[in-house]
C-alpha cells in the first residue's frame, strides 16, 4: 500500500495552512451529520416506494440497462420462488441503505452481504454449471463495434439538459458532469465513458467540494440492485436508444430532489463557503507542491 504523502518538507507555514484547512474541512463535515441524515431516511422510503413500483411492473428499470448483468438479474428475480424473491429484495434494499436502517431502527439485512455478492457474480458473467443449474441465465455476445462517443454525446445533450438543465461540462478521461442546483445542494449527474465498458452513471449531491451529502449514489444501487451496471452491451447505431433510456434513468431521480431533499438542511454560512473555498484553492496548491517534491525527491534517487 503506497503511503500518506508526507507534508513536513513544506515550509512551517505552508505546513500550517495545510493543517488548518484540514481541522477546518473536519468542523464542517461534522456540521453535515444532521442533514446526512434526514437525507439518508428520506432516500431509503424514496427506494422502498420505488422498490415495490418494480415488484409490480416487472422490474422495467433492469431493462433500462444494456448491460449483461442487468438482463440476467432480471431473469433470475422473475424465475425465483415468490417468497424467496420478496427475501433477496427486501434484505438487499435494507443492506443498501444500512445507515438509515440503523437510525430508524429497523430490522437489519440477513442474507447480505454474502448472498448478493454470490448473485452479483453469477449474473456478471453465469459459468457454464450456472447457467446449466438455473436454465435461464444467458450469456449475450458484446457488440462488434462499440458506441460511437462522438454519436453518443450529441444524442446526450438534449436529453441531459432536459432532464438537468445543464449543458454539461467534460472533463478529461471521457467523463461529463451535469450540475443541477437545489436549495443549498449541488447535484451532480455524471456520465462516463472511459473506462473499458461502454457507459457508467452515478449523482453526486454536496454543499461545496469535499462537503458531501452523499456521493456516488445509483438509481439500480438505491434499489438493492447490484452495483452501477457498465452500459457493456450497447454498440454503434444503438446511440440515441441509450441516450434516451440515459433520460429515464436520470429523470427518475432527478425529478424526485425536491421530495428527497425536503427538510434536509445545514447551517453553513455562505461566507463559511467562500471562505473553505479559497481554503480549498490553497490546499489544493500545497498538494501541487507537495507532488513536485516528491517527484523531485525521487529523481534524486
Amino acid at each position: 500500500m503506497k503511503p500518506e504523502p508526507v507534508l513536513t518538507s513544506l515550509p512551517p507555514q505552508l505546513f500550517e495552512m495545510y493543517r488548518s484547512f484540514a481541522e477546518h474541512l473536519l468542523i464542517l463535515r461534522g456540521r453535515l451529520k444532521p442533514a446526512q441524515e434526514v437525507f439518508a431516511v428520506n432516500l431509503y422510503r424514496f427506494a422502498q416506494a420505488e422498490l415495490e413500483r418494480e415488484k409490480e411492473t416487472g422490474y422495467p428499470a433492469l431493462e433500462l440497462v444494456f448491460s449483461q448483468l442487468s438482463r440476467n438479474y432480471r431473469i433470475l428475480l422473475l424465475n425465483m420462488h415468490p417468497a424467496q424473491r420478496v427475501m433477496v429484495l427486501d434484505d438487499a434494499l435494507r443492506w443498501c441503505h444500512r445507515d438509515a436502517i440503523e437510525l430508524l431502527g429497523d430490522q437489519p439485512p440477513i442474507a447480505a452481504p454474502a448472498l448478493h455478492k454470490e448473485l452479483f457474480e453469477i449474473c456478471l458473467q453465469p459459468s457454464a454449471q450456472d447457467v446449466a443449474r438455473y436454465g435461464y441465465l444467458q450469456t449475450w455476445d458484446k457488440p462488434e463495434r462499440k458506441l460511437k462517443k462522438s454519436a453518443l454525446w450529441r444524442a446526450l445533450k438534449p436529453e441531459m439538459l432536459r432532464v438537468t438543465g445543464s449543458s454539461g461540462e467534460q472533463i478529461p478521461g471521457g467523463e461529463h458532469w451535469y450540475d443541477t442546483i437545489c436549495g443549498q445542494w449541488t447535484v451532480r449527474t455524471y456520465l462516463d465513458t472511459g473506462g473499458a465498458g461502454g457507459l457508467r452513471i452515478g449523482h453526486d449531491i454536496f454543499a461545496a467540494p469535499h462537503l458531501d451529502l452523499k456521493r456516488q449514489i445509483s438509481v439500480l444501487g438505491l434499489l438493492g440492485f447490484p452495483i452501477r451496471p457498465n452500459w457493456n452491451l450497447a454498440g454503434a447505431g444503438e446511440e440515441e436508444s441509450v441516450a434516451r433510456c440515459v433520460g429515464i434513468v436520470c429523470d427518475r431521480f432527478i425529478g424526485e430532489l425536491p421530495r428527497l431533499l425536503a427538510g434536509v438542511e445545514h447551517d453553513i454560512t455562505s461566507q463559511e463557503l467562500e471562505l473553505f473555498a479559497r481554503e480549498e484553492e490553497l490546499e489544493r496548491r500545497l498538494r501541487r507542491e507537495e507532488w513536485k517534491q516528491e517527484s523531485f525527491r525521487s529523481h534524486e534517487d
